[in-house]
């Protein structure tokens, strides 16, 4: 009966050690890999703006709020992405991993289509974004549409009604 109980313990402790080291390995496999990523030569040196007219690209560059030490391998490009298209001029954005130390992001911007009057004058996207609130003294040579009753917009908003869409059609036509 001893030798039997014996064995046993003998092969608890193996398996025990067996998934002492597995662990052990996984947990250093691990570090090894968050150090690798980490390393300074993987840090975002540069990063490049291409498609944009309207919007700076410092604008561009500072929407993506990157930590100095942010690593290549690490960053959550769609959410990059997603903090990008928080500007009202921009309609569409990619951003790529440019290796071994840059990153890419692609802008299609918005056009001004026309004015469009609410509380305020602003410019008006054909898309029906609002882009920017229009000073007193800029009078851009686009169509004007108005508000059917006066109301607060700001910029980023989407006002398009059918109707605003079809006036707009209808001017790009001349």
């Amino acid at each position: 009966r001893p030798r039997a109980s014996t064995g046993r313990l003998v092969r608890l402790t193996r398996i025990l050690a067996a998934m002492t080291l597995l662990a052990g390995v996984v947990a250093g496999s691990w570090e090894g890999y968050r150090r690798l990523v980490r390393m300074p030569y993987f840090r975002v040196a540069e990063v490049y703006v291409e498609g944009n007219l309207q919007v700076a690209t410092e604008e561009v560059v500072d929407s993506l709020d990157l930590p100095p030490d942010t690593s290549l391998l690490e960053v959550d490009l769609p959410s990059l992405s997603r903090r990008v298209l928080q500007n009202p001029w921009i309609k569409e954005a990619s951003v790529r991993r440019r290796l071994p130390l840059a990153l890419t992001i692609q802008v299609v911007e918005r056009v001004p289509e026309a004015v469009f009057i609410a509380d305020r004058r602003y410019l008006l996207s054909a898309d029906g974004v609002i882009l920017t609130e229009l000073e007193s003294d800029d009078l851009p040579t686009l169509p004007t549409l108005r508000a059917a009753t006066p109301r607060r917009v700001r910029p980023g908003d989407r006002v398009l009604s059918s109707e605003m869409a079809q006036g707009l059609a209808v001017w790009r036509q001349f």
